[in-house]
């Protein structure tokens, strides 16, 4: 977590410096397509596709798989997610915005013979800030907040969860129309 926060801080420390000059004008790039670094670092793959649907909202899908053996139990998880943003500034997709998500995400893991399985729902909030630099590049700085609730089976056990879940987002793509 320190290693994806110090990530995420230096790069929005280096982006602040750029001066504007160097950002097309936002309008030219009406789609990105967007993975997350840091998160491949720890086994997990983030795509996010978002469109502008006007001047001041998009519409963003995303998909994510994660796949990895962590002490000794082998885990596996996949899962889908949207978000509606809304743009204070009408430069949709890049700039300032904020909005509603929604996500879910299926686990199943494995551990000496045993197994587990889990589905999971969050709703909550994002917020974040995108750059869309000349040539297309883009790099999306973020945070949000949800609200998760599933159910874990263990066997015939059946676990209920439901809690808070805070998140940082770094995303680095492309830009097209």
């Amino acid at each position: 977590m320190k290693k994806c926060l110090l990530i995420c801080l230096s790069v929005f420390i280096i982006i602040s410096f750029i001066q504007v000059g160097n950002l097309n004008a936002q309008h030219e790039k009406s789609q990105n397509v967007t993975v997350n670094p840091a998160g491949l670092l720890l086994g997990l793959l983030s795509v996010e596709y978002e469109k502008a649907t006007s001047p001041k909202n998009s519409f963003a899908i995303r998909g994510n798989f994660f796949s990895r053996d962590i002490g000794g139990w082998d885990t596996t998880a996949f899962g889908a997610g949207g978000s509606y943003r809304f743009f204070p500034k009408k430069k949709a997709p890049a700039g300032f915005y904020f909005g509603p998500a929604a996500d879910f995400i299926f686990v199943s893991t494995k551990y000496s013979g045993d197994s587990a399985t889990g589905i999971f729902f969050s709703i909550g909030g994002e917020a974040g800030f995108k750059w869309i630099l000349k040539g297309g590049f883009v790099i999306d700085v973020g945070a949000n907040a949800s609200l998760a609730f599933g159910k874990v089976e263990i066997g015939s056990l059946e676990l209920d969860y439901g809690g808070f879940v805070p998140g940082l987002r770094l995303g680095l793509g492309y830009a097209f129309d």
